[in-house]
């Protein structure tokens, strides 16, 4: 039997970041960070603020890429390892 961690950690694996909608992103970033052990309290408020912060920016459309939320873009590039 599959458990539930083992199964989201495969969906995770599964969907390329730049197909992450800001909310999976954030699960995906809190995910990695308790998987590596860190302390994830900072983690979050740091996510909160940023996403607060720059919640009315949207980024530029550019060839295929959407007008997505401007914080999608640190935030995958944050989960690249």
């Amino acid at each position: 039997m599959t458990s539930t961690s083992d199964a989201l950690t495969r969906a995770l694996n599964d969907v390329p970041l730049k197909e992450m909608d800001p909310s999976l992103l954030a699960h995906a970033i809190r995910y990695e960070a308790r998987g590596r052990g860190l302390e994830t309290s900072p983690l979050e408020d740091a996510l909160a603020v940023a996403s607060y912060a720059h919640l009315m920016q949207r980024r530029t459309t550019r060839g295929d890429q959407i007008n997505d939320p401007y914080i999608t873009h640190p935030s995958r590039t944050c989960c690249v390892s």
